[in-house]
């Protein structure tokens, strides 16, 4: 079987035969015309066989090509037989017919040379190839950034340990790995050891140390109610050990400006016990009254002792009912002994407990006293030290909520939850390799993703207010050194297909929307992020349902560019998010892996370590079927390139206990 099948124009004869002895230098085979038979049975019928048998076809683009009605026939043919097409740029532009398939820009590529290391990196996915050790000296000697490139598509390769391919990837590995105190090596160290154990030779590669992976710390719950509860205690009990709590139970003498008897300088945080459905109010007395010690219920706050914060977020308003006369007029005289707690302290309880009515009758107040005019003491209840409180109250936030940033973008609330990731070919008919094995993921934080793609007002905002293109702490460290080795200023910007307002922005490479992303103060959502906020919980294919409907979605597009980004209501997912399927792809952070399924953990999974390419979601105005407008469809893009059809939308994560 031939490996890869050349399609181009006669008048790009040199470049074509250029490529076809470079791959063949590299142990492909290569299927390409070079007779003066075109037009004749005979010919078609062995053009038609050649691309049948290659796992690849690659069409040289240029403006010749464009226009020949045979190089036209052979891409057709291949899409029609569902053959990969990697095209490369050889000159002029972009052709419409080929704008929804990741192309590779060759047109700066010697003779001498003509095929640049992301060439082979993408024809490893597709072209299984005995590698040779020629390529591994040509790769250490001549190419180190075509080993760092072909390292993610050599470790896939490498998985099958029965296939030749697979054994041939593995040396190349392990030559790699030679070199352990460069870059290179540790790749390809952490790579074999990602690897399956040879058939009865488990140790024929000793396994190395892999990279340190760096994950996000995921939100935990705050110590701060247990700190809280500690100094209460602490505090608590120094104040009664040293008498210090008379402090609170004075005696006011009568005068024109009430007193208010300091207490000690340190503040005593509020205390939590259940979220308040009815607070004590605030009460006053000209006569000392001895400490009662009664259980406080628990739909009460505790008031604090020596703080302004309000114990809920709507003030208290002060008692003004003066408090009525009690049944004796026997004053209760003021005592310099400390009062002792009930032998017995109680522990607060879950259980609403009424209050333990005193015995002791209050003498009538003839003028009413400013409810401010004593602070409240504190409850003397001892609290066991082993009692943990109650986590502070998390806002229920309904899942689809809508909310505006900082920056005036609207973005929909989505929550925790469990989902199938992946396609189930027993319910999809379409379900495509690297959408398999349908896995369970569960999406453990909470977070706001935009409702619509970013627009074109919205990325020029980042552009001429925001210093997107000038200010380097936005990119990250390969963005950047993308941007300073093209020297890039300013955007690219294709309006032909985006130039509203409103329209999605188009044309923006990987770095650039993670720029924007981190300008924002948000990121790019990962696969599973984005996919959740597709489908949801129930498994759908689309994010409205079941079933296509070319009403709710901008695939193969009528008006042959992007729409508006809220044109299309009756296409939201289940989150309220538009545009999850159709308009553009949208660029998420994982690597591309078409074999990462396997291996996903079950929580809030990020991708690959590594790569050489991102991958891309949703869908775009250009795909001409509905199978890549479903919300499991997989594409990816290399980070580096602009294309007609792919934008982007940006993940803010929800702060913990808010």
């Amino acid at each position: 079987m031939s490996h890869i099948f050349i399609s181009y124009k006669s008048d790009d004869h040199d470049y074509a035969q250029a490529v076809a002895k470079a791959l063949r230098a590299n142990s492909y085979t290569v299927w390409i015309d070079a007779r003066n038979i075109s037009g004749t049975d005979d010919w078609q019928n062995e053009i038609q066989a050649a691309i049948d048998q290659a796992y690849l076809v690659m069409i040289i683009m240029t403006p010749a090509a464009e226009q020949s009605p045979w190089v036209r026939r052979e891409k057709n043919y291949a899409e029609q037989s569902k053959k990969p097409i990697l095209p490369l740029l050889r000159l002029g532009g972009l052709w419409f017919s080929l704008n929804n398939i990741q192309f590779i820009d060759v047109r700066n590529a010697p003779l001498s040379d003509p095929l640049p290391a992301r060439v082979y990196a993408a024809l490893l996915r597709h072209a299984p190839i005995m590698l040779p050790p020629s390529l591994t000296q040509s790769a250490q000697n001549n190419d180190p950034s075509l080993m760092l490139r072909m390292i993610p598509d050599l470790t896939d390769l490498a998985e099958n340990v029965y296939s030749p391919q697979g054994l041939a990837a593995r040396r190349l590995l392990a030559d790699f790995a030679s070199q352990p105190d460069t870059r290179i090596g540790k790749m390809a160290q952490a790579a074999l050891t990602t690897l399956p154990p040879l058939p009865d030779e488990e140790q024929a590669i000793p396994p190395s140390p892999p990279l340190p992976i760096v994950k996000p710390v995921k939100a935990g719950r705050s110590r701060r109610p247990i700190l809280i509860a500690i100094r209460v205690i602490v505090v608590g009990v120094v104040l009664v050990l040293s008498g210090e709590i008379l402090s609170f139970i004075h005696y006011i003498p009568a005068s024109n400006t009430p007193t208010i008897q300091p207490i000690a300088t340190t503040s005593i945080p509020l205390v939590v016990v259940k979220p308040s459905d009815s607070p004590i109010p605030a009460t006053n007395t000209n006569t000392a009254v001895p400490t009662t010690f009664t259980a406080v219920p628990t739909k009460t706050l505790i008031p604090p002792t020596n703080t302004n914060v309000p114990p809920t977020p709507t003030p208290i308003p002060p008692t003004l009912t003066p408090i009525p006369p009690t049944k004796t007029f026997t004053p209760i005289p003021l005592t310099n002994t400390n009062v002792p707690p009930t032998p017995t302290p109680i522990p607060p309880t879950l259980t609403s407990i009424p209050p333990t009515p005193t015995l002791t009758s209050i003498p009538p107040t003839n003028t009413n006293v400013p409810p401010t005019a004593t602070p409240i003491p504190p409850t003397l209840t001892s609290v066991p030290p082993t009692m943990t409180p109650l986590p502070p109250t998390t806002v229920t936030i309904a899942a689809g909520t809508t909310r505006t940033d900082s920056f005036g973008i609207l973005q929909v609330y989505v929550p925790v939850g469990c989902f199938k990731m992946g396609s189930d070919p027993t319910k999809d008919p379409n379900a495509l390799a690297d959408e398999r094995p349908q896995h369970t993921v569960c999406i453990t934080h909470r977070y706001w993703l935009d409702q619509f793609d970013v627009t074109n007002a919205a990325y020029d905002a980042f552009v001429k207010t925001g210093g997107g293109y000038t200010n380097d702490l936005y990119w990250s460290a390969d963005g950047l050194n993308w941007k300073k080795a093209n020297s890039i200023t300013n955007p690219v910007t294709c309006t032909q297909f985006s130039s509203e307002y409103d329209q999605p922005r188009i044309c923006v490479n990987y770095y650039e929307a993670e720029a924007y992303a981190k300008w924002r103060g948000g990121k790019l959502p990962t696969e599973a992020e984005w996919e959740y906020a597709a489908r949801g919980t129930d498994g759908r294919l689309y994010p409205w349902g079941d079933t296509f409907d070319p009403a709710k979605a901008n695939v193969n597009s009528p008006v042959s560019k992007t729409t508006a980004v809220n044109t299309y209501p009756a296409g939201k997912s289940w989150v309220n998010a538009y545009d999850m399927s159709g308009n553009v792809f949208q660029w998420v952070s994982d690597w591309y892996s078409d074999s990462y399924y396997s291996t996903s953990p079950t929580n809030d999974p990020v991708g690959p370590i590594i790569g050489s390419s991102r991958a891309l979601r949703g869908g775009s105005w250009l795909n001409f079927v509905p199978v890549r407008a479903r919300a499991t469809y997989r594409g990816d893009g290399i980070p580096v390139d602009h294309n007609y059809n792919i934008g982007f939308r940006v993940v803010i994560g929800v702060a913990p206990n808010s």
